[in-house]
């Protein structure tokens, strides 16, 4: 018998349970309704049969048409990679890490002063995480502040598609009208239309405005990338007891509404377009009166959402592991690891956390790195223990006896780096050693590293006439 992996997954709430919050939902959406700022949305879902109040632009939704968008909904999606080594396929069972975006600040490599980002450091980090294994994904990480503030937007995803062989996500466009320079810039990489459709090399990110609102831009986008079919995430973020209810079902509920409701609108652009289940919740720190994505809250919200997309049978993504944390400090490792294993136990696809400081306003390149470490030991947990006749190992027990030593025999080598997770940054080195080699605490060896791959890592590079082709495209933008 063979038995590897995870036995059972973690689960915060019952069958019954999901089940009360899918007919909450349901009663909410079609008595209460969402806010729809944005025209063409109101038209199509009142030509669908939704009930469209045009004046207050509200609109309440029948749970038929909720019931047949789920039901054209995929339930495994192709997230691709510039290079096909780092596609990714969300179904259940997968569950991926990637970085976070998009930060307007950065902790500089250098000073380690927290300044405005620049289009270098969107270039930088995805550099570094393309050379990560551990991180499977790329979600634009900074705002470059040094651009053009109208088309900072095509100038973020044209530094990440030179700079990341990994698959891209994040806010599609803050100007409605950069959405074909972006498709073009896509294209120009992939091809045409037709193979950005088979294999779509970049993802976005769209958040309906809590509680309950769908806002002009973000509908326009959700529309636009339906049309051509690509991959959207309908990005639900409130925060308990500010706009969502101070209860995590209240807030679930909320959630529930606003992301069934952008996976109805998607399947009426365009039947079977995939769309992920994605929910960033957490709740409002009343103290501090601020976000609080480092809390345990965070993490069960996970879990439960992770549990409400199984519940509907379509991919995921959640908060991962988060931090509040200011600097890279021990507030920052535990409040990351304990959501991201968290999260990766309930089995979420896909895990946005790496990098990030400050409850989401900041990126560290030292951060990046430690979550490279935290990813791969969360990995290593969730592959569980291999029960074999080789790996119960009794021959060798037998053979080496009582008091015996396992160090020479040829099954530890066999075994060891299968069974073993060799850490990268981690010092488990005696004191004495650790002393001799500066003392450095994992923040200066993560800063080393980082420093290491800027210096010596390239990524895939395209090629010089796409580079061109994206450039003239930026151009362009820039004069209109």
């Amino acid at each position: 018998m063979r038995i590897k992996g995870i036995q059972g997954r973690l689960r915060v709430l019952t069958r019954k349970q999901l089940y009360n919050i899918h007919l909450a939902t349901l009663d909410l959406l079609e008595h209460t309704g969402v806010k729809v700022r944005y025209g063409e949305a109101l038209k199509l879902l009142d030509a669908a049969g939704a009930n469209v109040d045009y004046k207050k632009q509200i609109v309440k939704i029948p749970r038929h048409l909720v019931r047949e968008a789920l039901m054209k909904t995929p339930s495994s999606i192709i997230l691709a990679g510039r290079n096909s080594r780092n596609d990714l396929k969300l179904e259940d069972g997968k569950t991926y890490f990637g970085t976070l975006g998009t930060a307007p600040y950065v902790q500089d490599l250098e000073t380690g002063k927290r300044r405005p980002a620049t289009k270098k450091d969107v270039e930088d980090f995805a550099r570094v995480a393309d050379a990560l294994e551990n991180i499977h994904y790329f979600h634009t990480m900074a705002n470059p502040s040094d651009v053009p503030l109208e088309i900072c937007d095509l100038h973020r995803w044209e530094a990440t598609l030179r700079n990341t062989a990994k698959h891209a996500m994040g806010g599609a466009v803050y100007k409605t009208e950069n959405m074909p320079y972006l498709i073009r810039m896509c294209c120009a990489v992939i091809g045409d239309e037709e193979k950005l459709r088979k294999r779509p090399i970049i993802s976005i990110i769209e958040c309906p405005v809590s509680p309950l609102i769908y806002d002009t831009r973000g509908t326009h986008n959700i529309i636009e990338f339906s049309k051509r079919g690509l991959p959207i995430m309908i990005y639900s973020e409130p925060q308990a007891g500010a706009s969502a209810p101070v209860t995590l079902a209240g807030t679930l509920v909320i959630v529930n509404a606003e992301v069934l409701s952008g996976i109805t609108i998607v399947q009426l652009v365009n039947p079977g377009t995939p769309v992920i289940y994605a929910s960033v919740a957490t709740i409002m720190d009343m103290k501090a009166a601020n976000i609080a994505f480092g809390s345990p809250e965070t993490g069960l919200l996970s879990v439960a959402t992770t549990q409400l997309a199984r519940y509907y049978n379509v991919p995921n993504l959640c908060a991962g592991g988060r931090a509040d944390s200011k600097i890279p400090d021990a507030q920052a490792g535990y409040e990351k690891a304990r959501n991201a294993l968290i999260s990766a136990l309930a089995g979420s696809n896909l895990n946005n956390m790496a990098g990030a400081l400050e409850s989401n306003l900041k990126v560290s390149f030292e951060q990046l790195i430690i979550d490279n470490e935290i990813v791969g030991t969360i990995k290593r947990v969730i592959e569980g223990i291999e029960v074999t006749d080789e790996t119960l190992a009794l021959e060798v027990i037998k053979k080496v006896g009582p008091g015996g030593l396992y160090l020479a025999e040829d099954h530890t080598l066999k075994y060891l780096k299968k069974e073993h997770y060799m850490p990268k940054i981690d010092d488990r080195r005696s004191y004495g050693a650790w002393e001799k080699t500066g003392a450095k605490n994992v923040a200066e060896v993560a800063k080393e590293k980082a420093k290491e791959i800027l210096t010596t890592y390239q990524p895939e590079p395209l090629s010089k006439e796409i580079q061109k082709e994206l450039a003239s495209i930026i151009r362009e933008a820039e004069k209109s």
